[in-house]
């Protein structure tokens, strides 16, 4: 049983996500669901040439695409909206908060989500998840993937100034103490750089190492997986 997943005859929120599990955006909710401790179904969904083959998932979003939800009949995709329904629908203190307590912080929390989102895009095509939870994808044909392009390096070079600005030298999270769920996805954005054998800055390289033994990243990333078969194929 996943780790979050009740027992019982109450309704469960239905989690729709994908096969392979390879999307990000799927990780990072199923991360928020088990660090609330919310009870859901998860509900696997196939792709094939980056769309949905799963009848029973077909038309239930507008997007046709995962993560999604339903809960009790409402029907939601995309993550960044996922997150806030969790946030409001499992508040703090009852459960676990999945931002920041200060509203800097979370604005700047909220800043990193939508930059791993609409930024980031050399550093997503060259590097994509494919590589970090399919080992074989990292060495196609049995050759090493390319260096990074100088776009992608550019990315790299920017995001690490932002994160050693907002993580403070000996913090074990983003903003002190206490673990987001920026925490989470930033942990996912340089493990594409960790597990490919780039380089990474020694201080980001232990801040993210730590954060992959966390339970709610765990039992996303060691998670028994199909046999592999390229998402966008």
């Amino acid at each position: 049983m996943d780790i979050g997943a009740k027992t019982g005859h109450e309704e469960n929120m239905k989690f729709f996500i994908d096969d392979l599990r390879l999307s990000p955006y799927t990780y990072s909710v199923l991360s928020a669901l088990i660090e609330k401790g919310a009870p859901y179904e998860m509900k696997e969904v196939s792709f094939a040439d980056n769309r949905s083959v799963t009848p029973a998932f077909a038309g239930r979003t507008f997007t046709d695409l995962i993560p999604a939800i339903d809960d009790d009949g409402f029907v939601l995709s995309e993550s960044l909206a996922i997150l806030e329904y969790l946030e409001e629908k499992y508040p703090a203190p009852q459960y676990a908060s999945i931002h920041p307590a200060k509203r800097s912080e979370r604005a700047h929390a909220r800043m990193l989500l939508s930059w791993y989102r609409c930024g980031m895009q050399a550093l997503r095509k060259e590097r994509s998840t494919e590589t970090v939870f399919y080992p074989e994808a990292r060495r196609p044909d049995g050759k090493p993937l390319p260096p990074l392009s100088a776009e992608a390096r550019e990315e790299v070079a920017d995001l690490a100034t932002c994160l050693k600005t907002i993580l403070k030298p000996g913090a074990p999270y983003l903003f002190g103490d206490r673990w987001s769920i920026a925490d989470t996805e930033t942990a996912l954005m340089l493990h594409r750089l960790i597990l490919n054998g780039d380089e990474l800055d020694p201080g980001l390289r232990e801040y993210a190492e730590s954060l992959w033994n966390r339970p709610s990243i765990q039992e996303f990333v060691e998670h028994p997986r199909k046999p592999f078969r390229s998402y966008y194929a």
